[in-house]
């Protein structure tokens, strides 16, 4: 199923975690990925035929920095687009320990950029190529109340 309903592919992730010996919070955690999907069950995912603007390729990348908390790794994740749908996506925990946001945005872009070029590659193959850029960078500015200072600061874990 998490192939087909990329929505639910990190909430199964994390609870598949605990197979091995569920606890009470898992299986409420469950139950709410089973109502979730009974309610969802009319959605579907739609491609454009049109080879219009809604045929550009995008992707779309974010982690969250050290949610692990017992080893402080962060969780990178990326989704492809086309056609307005999705055809690529996944979520894993970064290899690396991060010491910034930063670095694990940076890292979860390296992921994105990886995929986006191998898969820009094989649909140029089959495809009209693309000459727009792939990747939305949009939610990267900083806002203006952040302090410019040179200075990096860093947020406690907790």
């Amino acid at each position: 199923m998490v192939c087909t309903r990329p929505d639910i592919a990190f909430a199964v992730s994390q609870v598949a975690q605990f197979n091995h010996q569920p606890k009470p919070a898992h299986w409420t955690v469950v139950r709410r990925i089973l109502s979730y999907l009974k309610g969802t069950s009319d959605f579907g995912v739609t491609y454009h035929t049109e080879l219009d603007a809604s045929h550009i390729r995008l992707a779309y990348s974010g982690s969250d920095y050290a949610d692990d908390t017992s080893s402080r790794r962060s969780t990178s994740g990326y989704l492809l687009l086309l056609n307005g749908g999705p055809f690529s996506w996944a979520s894993r925990r970064q290899q690396c320990v991060s010491l910034l946001t930063t670095e694990a945005e940076y890292v979860a872009m390296c992921e994105t950029t990886k995929e986006v070029t191998w898969m820009r590659r094989r649909l140029d193959s089959i495809g009209p190529p693309q000459v727009q850029p792939t990747i939305d960078n949009s939610s990267r500015k900083v806002p203006s109340s952040c302090s410019t200072s040179g200075r990096r600061s860093n947020l406690p874990i907790c």
